[in-house]
């Protein structure tokens, strides 16, 4: 299960929304029981305003938080499923 695509959040002013945003990795294949995901999905975006992820719950809530680059690399290497290679989802930072 995957956001919805018409989400979209309005954060100081910046639309964030998931259509038209590319999806650089996730952990939707991961259990939604596993006691350390505390019944949550992660799904990181990069679109024109910058990162942002969307956290899902099992109860159906899907919220919006925008993310600084470094924020997000964190996150990218965290999580197990990666839709675009590294290099190309941060070309300002030099992998580990």
């Amino acid at each position: 299960m995957k956001p919805r695509e018409d989400l979209q959040a309005i954060i100081g002013g910046v639309c964030y929304q998931v259509k038209g945003s590319t999806l650089l990795a996730h952990d939707e294949h991961w259990n939604w029981h596993r006691p350390e995901r505390e019944g949550r999905k992660t799904f990181l975006y990069r679109n024109q305003q910058g990162y942002f992820w969307v956290n899902m719950t099992l109860g159906g809530e899907q919220d919006i938080e925008p993310l600084e680059e470094e924020e997000a690399y964190a996150v990218y290497t965290a999580l197990p499923e990666h839709e675009v290679p590294v290099e190309k989802a941060f070309p300002n930072i030099e992998p580990l």
